[in-house]
């Protein structure tokens, strides 16, 4: 039972990593190294900066 509740969670942490690498490349991208702090990054991601660091 422990893995079937497992499984949607780590569904949901691929999908933000997914989401903050690709708001990450977009981030360097447009505003480049010194602009794409955690806190932007994590914004355009739709997540928290929490989640994100």
């Amino acid at each position: 039972m422990g893995a079937v509740a497992a499984t949607p969670k780590q569904d949901r942490s691929r999908a933000t990593r997914r989401r903050l690498l690709e708001a990450a490349v977009a981030c360097l991208a447009e505003v480049g190294w010194a602009g794409s702090t955690v806190s932007v990054v994590a914004e355009r991601a739709g997540v928290s900066r929490g989640a994100a660091q």
